[in-house]
């Protein structure tokens, strides 16, 4: 059977809440997802017909990947692979991927991703969505401390600095990225829970976010914009 179609790959780093251009640490985990009709190439067989990956923050060859591909239960067509990097180098990066199946067809997966050395936590995207909001907005970051235990705080505050609400939370074995659609606490709406009614206008979050490892902390505030 004529197959010209190449493999699919989905690249994630740290874990599957990876989202393109996230933050990351000096030893993350590549997770790659394959899928292929046909099957994906781990024999190596012709030149360069194995699966690698090659990155901007570990400059040198490119890596094999074949031991470290696993495939599913019952099926030939998908599988995945987990390999640990280390000692990533700090700032703007890429990593490329790249699979072949067994007719010869391959296919590249790129991503772009920051790394934060390790010795403090750092966030590379504090926000709320959707921003302006009419009924709730969903606080959320990225950071440089997945599976830490993370104790966070937040502050509502109005325009002119009063405080509204404070809220704490603790997040075990935290995700690289941790949004309020996944922690109730993290949303806000102005209407529920107020000491006094909320009117429209200009608003501020004041987040802070430290590391039960090592008591680091990383602290911001950010503008939204009330709709009413």
């Amino acid at each position: 059977v004529l197959d010209e179609e190449p493999p699919k790959i989905r690249l994630f780093l740290e874990d599957t809440t990876f989202v393109d251009g996230a933050m990351v640490s000096q030893d993350p985990l590549l997770i790659a997802f394959l899928e292929d009709e046909s099957g994906i190439n781990i024999t190596g067989t012709g030149i360069g017909r194995g699966l690698s990956s090659e990155t901007s923050a570990l400059p040198g060859e490119k890596i094999p990947m074949n031991d470290y591909y696993q495939g599913y239960p019952n099926t030939y067509k998908r599988g995945e692979v987990n390999y640990p990097f280390y000692g990533f180098r700090e700032g703007n990066h890429t990593l490329s991927f790249k699979a072949w199946d067994t007719h010869n067809n391959s296919s590249t997966e790129t991503i772009s991703f920051v790394v934060a050395g390790d010795e403090k936590i750092a966030l590379s995207y504090l926000y709320n969505y959707p921003n302006p909001f009419m009924e709730r907005t969903f606080i959320g970051f990225d950071h440089n401390r997945a599976g830490d235990d993370l104790d966070i705080e937040l502050e509502i505050m109005g325009p002119n600095g009063q405080l509204i609400q404070k809220r704490k939370l603790t997040i075990q074995e935290s995700p690289s990225i941790v949004s309020g659609e996944a922690y109730p606490d993290l949303t806000w709406a102005p209407s529920e829970g107020a000491n006094r009614p909320v009117s429209g206008g200009v608003f501020f979050f004041r987040l802070k976010v430290t590391s039960r490892e090592d008591g680091t902390e990383f602290k911001d505030v950010k503008r939204m914009v009330f709709i009413q």
